[in-house]
């Protein structure tokens, strides 16, 4: 058996970049790995060899880790990079943890969100997510008829009367 040339295998000691590579590996062929195998998710075939991947992508930087930039496509040459954690962060799927979009766990309740003219719009908070999925699905309307999509939250009297009372003891 011949000893690959990279390095970065294990009789040499596994690298951070040998470890990505056989991570990513791993996830896929998982069929019960939510998120990858069990979304289809693949890796190309010239990257089912770790030379192939690392003349591609080279070696991990420190502080980085390896990001699909379409998270609905395959681990390939055109759709992945490097990337710092807060791009990981900015990066995910949003449906992941409620199964609706614009609604994520809050504490122990629901909160909905719309982006509207390149700016987070929070929707509230809900008490089930179905309720925010509604909020959030009312809001998305408004805001494809260039509509203000604030205007989709439910009246709560007594919320109302705590955001009054606040902005009257901003003022001078």
């Amino acid at each position: 058996m011949t000893t690959p040339k990279h390095g970065h295998n294990r009789r040499t000691g596994r690298t951070k970049t040998y470890d990505t590579w056989a991570g990513m590996i791993r996830r896929v062929r998982d069929r019960d790995c939510p998120g990858y195998g069990s979304r289809g998710i693949t890796v190309c075939e010239r990257w089912k060899s770790f030379d192939n991947f690392l003349a591609d992508m080279g070696t991990r930087p420190s502080g980085m880790t390896i990001d699909r930039e379409n998270n609905d496509g395959n681990y390939e040459p055109g759709n992945c990079r490097w990337a710092n954690q807060s791009l990981q962060n900015r990066n995910r799927r949003t449906k992941a943890m409620s199964g609706y979009k614009g609604v994520h766990p809050n504490k122990k309740k629901w909160a909905a969100s719309i982006s509207f003219h390149n700016r987070q719009v929070h929707l509230g908070t809900y008490v089930t997510k179905d309720e925010a999925a509604a909020v959030y699905g009312n809001a998305r309307r408004l805001a494809e008829n260039d509509q203000d999509p604030r205007t989709a939250i439910p009246y709560r009297p007594k919320a109302h009367a705590r955001m009054a009372a606040k902005q009257e003891e901003r003022k001078p």
